[in-house]
């Protein structure tokens, strides 16, 4: 997904090492939410083919977890690095945040309940609910008011920090929060995800835990900002990434490993217990599943920042075939669910022997697609050309 703004006007040709050959992009980021969307796209196949092969779609589903987590802290992240670095490059970023928040709230809800909408026949219930791209368009539509102070590097750590104590708080919440009347039930399902006794989906994401974890994104816009301005190399980025990644998940790891041990004790027969440890617990989200898929998240694009700096032609044609996904992230995460959901459905196409096949002809359609959407620079079109009041003009 296209989190914010296109960054094009961000950085100047520079090495080879990192940098897009012939843009202005960092080309392991763009290979991280190209990643991020074959992993999203993994977790709609699961679902599409679950209920006649439910081993293997929960198998898949678990592996596309992946996705979410560290989809809102790119999205965070690359707010906060626009933010510390638009005052050098002249970026009126304030209108260009806002009309990219704008737009996810609007065009972007309306497309993915339109997608939605085939499986029960209602429209309206489906534009009801809340997704993950509102939770990041609300994001960022607030960071357009606030990008001089989230140019503040120390501002945007005591947010993340605030973030991680929402997560904490929202999880009591969802365990001692016990509401009665329809109306509050529906907003603990938006707010929180809902109440651990009453385990039923709700239709929407939890919206405060997504904002959260937007929040920690932000200092992570720093740090790759700091590589921008060339303040640390290619590998300290990977490196740093890599061992904060694997140290959240190693703790989401040890979470799982203590609920197989002492799953049949009687401590562990109380859902709040149970479900803290459940690295799958995704709504609401664990603290055992948030620290898991976040640090593996970290993990993947540490590795896509090692993988930068190899000279090997193959290891960067791979980062390049993944980063034209990336760069068309926001379209590419409303098409995966026409193409995985909505059209099996209209065409009569039902999970079978042959439902690899659909899955490898989606991803390549999704990758034909992106390409097309990249040589026509289809991410300008995600605007409605709104300029904010007292925006710093480019160069001012």
């Amino acid at each position: 997904m296209n989190t914010a703004v296109n960054s094009r006007a961000l950085f100047r040709a520079a090495s080879s090492t990192g940098r897009a050959a012939g843009s202005r992009r960092i080309l392991p980021i763009d290979a991280a939410r190209g990643l991020v969307m074959l992993f999203s796209c993994l977790a709609h196949f699961a679902w599409w083919i679950h209920e006649v092969y439910p081993d293997i779609g929960a198998t898949l589903s678990g592996i596309g977890m992946v996705a979410t987590p560290t989809f809102l802290m790119l999205s965070g992240a690359m707010v906060g690095m626009l933010c510390a670095t638009a005052s050098q490059n002249g970026m009126d970023l304030r209108s260009q945040l806002f009309n990219r928040g704008l737009f996810l709230l609007t065009v972007g809800h309306f497309l993915i309940a339109l997608s939605e909408a085939h499986l029960t026949g209602q429209f309206w219930r489906t534009m009801r609910g809340v997704t993950v791209v509102d939770s990041i368009g609300i994001c960022t539509l607030t960071a357009a008011f606030f990008t001089t102070e989230l140019a503040n590097r120390d501002l945007c750590v005591r947010i993340a920090r605030i973030g991680a104590l929402v997560l904490g708080l929202a999880w009591l919440a969802n365990v001692l929060w016990t509401p009665s009347t329809p109306a509050a039930q529906m907003l603990q399902n938006v707010l929180i995800g809902g109440n651990l006794n009453r385990l039923e989906f709700s239709g929407h994401t939890p919206l405060l835990q997504y904002l959260a974890i937007y929040s920690i994104g932000l200092p992570l816009g720093h740090f790759f900002a700091s590589y921008v301005r060339r303040e640390i190399s290619l590998r300290a980025v990977a490196v740093r990434l890599a061992t904060i990644g694997a140290l959240l998940a190693s703790v989401g790891v040890v979470l799982r490993l203590i609920r197989y041990l002492f799953e049949n004790t009687a401590a562990f027969q109380n859902p709040a217990i149970e479900l803290s440890f459940k690295v799958t617990e995704k709504i609401p989200p664990s603290p055992a599943y948030l620290l898991f898929f976040a640090g593996c998240g970290l993990m993947l694009i540490g590795t896509l920042f090692r993988i930068a700096e190899s000279e090997r032609s193959g290891s960067r044609a791979m980062l390049e075939w993944v980063a034209v996904i990336g760069r068309a992230s926001l379209f590419v995460f409303v098409l995966q669910y026409f193409l995985f959901w909505t059209l099996p459905d209209l065409v009569n196409i039902h999970p079978g022997r042959f439902a690899a096949g659909l899955f490898i002809g989606n991803v390549l359609l999704v990758r034909l697609f992106a390409g097309v959407w990249g040589r026509v620079r289809g991410n300008r079109w995600m605007t409605f050309g709104i300029k904010l009041r007292g925006e710093p003009q480019p160069g001012g």
